[in-house]
């Protein structure tokens, strides 16, 4: 049962959500557009007979990402809307609860709409409109169904140990299907089924990186290998007398639905290099599972903490690869303030320009190139504090901007610098946590000895090994 202080408290933190969300919203669907700010004095009474007369218009299947882009968006404010409404029992209040957040969804939906006819050259039609409608009911039905869940991960922290990680990992592995499935644009007819099935086979053998250099593409390979280790890390969890060869096996068969599915996006790439470095990696993650479990975390930390000046060695080297600063080729700094982009410095221009997959791909990279840094605070300090991680990350990405600024057809990406900080910071309060619930889960898991006897999960939930592993 619900007490009513903490209701109240939850629906607020639904609250300030959904207005920070709404806000960000306005701002990329008015800020950021091809002409960057670009606001055109207009009569409000003729602006509103303009939206008046909006209708539904007949599109290519060429503009069914930008739909999904739509849809995809309002998802999140539904969800936060609905929780701000949200009672905390009765299935006639949450009706009325859940008619009134599309409401007032549909009402934003169209506020936003109306304000974009004063920063031309959006397209405001009804078809938009529709899909953000179908986005944000979407997401009050997700906040329905899993409210009491939500409610209860919220007002109290994590489970301890293996049961807490295995919950982490299973929305990273949601996350991470849905992220291989963007930008969604599914093939609807025989047409665009057939035209998208006929160019699967010269996409087969495809490596990811191929137009890119070689240390780049490289980087690419690694990071579709790496990023699907987690998934063998939860099967093994999930079942740890399972042997390693099962749990890869039910993995790449997750992996081999994906691929699959991807054969239905009218922009995906099918490519089965891609889907055996994927397979890989769940094969080194479920057998990495297994040789963390013989191991004593306490020495693992320390070797880790005393490797750490090597790692951040090869961590800087890694970061100037991937953005091309080991070349010969630079500018001068006055001509490079002689070709800057003005538009470029408006936040999410970049993501905005390009389409909606590569946005996604972006936004992912830009968090993970600069999330190593927080990890890194944390091992060599042993704190969760991620003010310094925040204040390096953001000093490192500004230098790494500027160079990239300082090479020829280079412009400067302000998103970079302002995730880096973020990044870090969210990565060095998080990173305590989650050793602890590594550290437990190990307990958990690890190979009896004889004579030995394995500390419940429950007690070594209270243990502190470290005095730095508070819930963050």
């Amino acid at each position: 049962m619900q007490i009513p202080g903490e209701a109240h408290s939850l629906r607020w933190r639904f609250v300030v959500w959904a207005w920070l969300y709404a806000l960000a919203i306005t701002y990329v669907s008015v800020v950021v557009s091809p002409l960057g700010f670009h606001y055109v004095a207009l009569d409000p009474a003729e602006a509103w007979q303009k939206f008046l007369t909006i209708r539904y218009e007949h599109t290519g299947s060429d503009q069914r990402a930008d739909w999904m882009a739509n849809l995809i968006m309002l998802v999140p404010f539904g969800f936060l809307v609905a929780g701000s409404l949200w009672p905390a029992r009765g299935a006639v209040r949450r009706t009325a609860a859940a008619v009134a957040a599309l409401a007032l969804c549909a009402a934003v939906s169209s506020a936003v709409k109306y304000a974009q006819l004063f920063f031309p050259p959006r397209t405001v039609s009804l078809n938009y409109i529709t899909a953000q409608c179908i986005g944000a009911a979407f997401g009050i039905a997700v906040l329905g169904f899993a409210y009491d869940r939500i409610d209860l991960l919220l007002r109290r922290s994590l489970p301890p140990g293996r049961h807490g990680l295995i919950l982490l990992l299973k929305f990273y592995v949601l996350a991470l299907i849905l992220f291989f499935l963007v930008p969604f644009d599914i093939a609807l007819n025989p047409d665009d089924l057939l035209g998208r099935l006929a160019n699967v086979p010269g996409q087969l053998w495809m490596f990811p990186g191929a137009d890119r250099s070689a240390a780049i593409g490289a980087v690419m390979l690694a990071a579709d290998l790496l990023e699907a280790a987690p998934l063998g890390v939860l099967l093994v969890l999930m079942r740890p007398r399972r042997t390693v060869a099962r749990s890869a096996a039910a993995g790449i068969a997750l992996m081999a639905g994906v691929t699959l599915a991807s054969m239905l996006l009218m922009s995906g790439i099918t490519s089965l290099v891609v889907f055996a470095y994927r397979s890989l990696g769940v094969v080194i993650g479920a057998s990495g599972t297994k040789w963390l479990a013989a191991r004593d975390p306490a020495r693992l930390r320390e070797g880790l903490r005393r490797a750490m000046p090597f790692a951040a060695a090869i961590y800087l080297v890694l970061l100037a690869v991937v953005n091309g600063l080991i070349t010969h080729h630079w500018r001068s700094p006055q001509q490079a303030f002689a070709t800057l982009e003005d538009r470029g410095l408006i936040p999410l221009f970049y993501y905005y320009i390009v389409s909606k997959a590569e946005a996604a791909r972006g936004l992912i990279a830009h968090i993970l190139m600069y999330a190593p840094i927080g990890v890194l605070c944390w091992m060599r300090t042993g704190s969760k504090n991620g003010a310094g991680a925040f204040f390096i990350a953001m000093v490192i990405a500004t230098c790494v901007e500027a160079a990239r600024w300082l090479q020829p057809d280079r412009q400067p990406d302000i998103n970079a610098v302002l995730l880096s900080g973020l990044a870090a910071w969210l990565a060095a309060r998080a990173a305590p946590t989650l050793w602890s619930m590594l550290e437990q889960t190990i307990a958990e898991i690890a190979p009896r000895r004889p004579g030995t006897t394995r500390v419940p999960a429950t007690v070594m939930g209270r243990l502190k090994p470290h005095g730095d592993v508070e819930q963050f």
